[in-house]
């Protein structure tokens, strides 16, 4: 769902000190009441219309194990998502799945194997 523009904000702000009512500001400004009291809310706590941030960074989960992965995929090239994140649970008893995992190979600018050696399809 999209935010509402800093305008349509200031229209509500606006509308409401004129005397209207929360109910009447949502109908002429087809917006939920509800919306109303948020964006009056914001305005009284923080004095401006602006739009409260989405998303955002999330520190990587494994950033701190960066030289310990570096080095079980220097000593052991072969080795699969599966038996990195089996290995890692083993020796911190951290449990992570094989996307995060990958995601952290990815930042690093290491390569991996998705399966086993010589576990995909056969020869017919």
């Amino acid at each position: 769902m999209r935010s509402l523009s800093e305008d349509l904000r200031r229209r509500v702000v606006a509308a409401r000190q004129e005397g209207l009512s929360a109910t009447e500001v949502s109908q002429r400004l087809r917006v939920g009441r509800s919306t109303v009291y948020r964006i009056l809310q914001r305005f009284e706590e923080h004095g401006d219309f602006g739009i409260k941030r989405r998303g955002g960074y999330v520190k990587p989960l494994l950033g701190p194990h960066e030289q310990r992965l570096r080095s079980w995929i220097e000593t052991e090239p072969g080795l699969t998502l599966e038996q990195l994140c089996e290995r890692l649970q083993a020796e911190t008893g951290l449990e992570v799945g094989q996307t995060t995992m990958w995601r952290q190979l990815r930042r690093m600018g290491l390569k991996y194997k998705k399966n086993a050696p010589r576990s995909g399809a056969g020869s017919t």
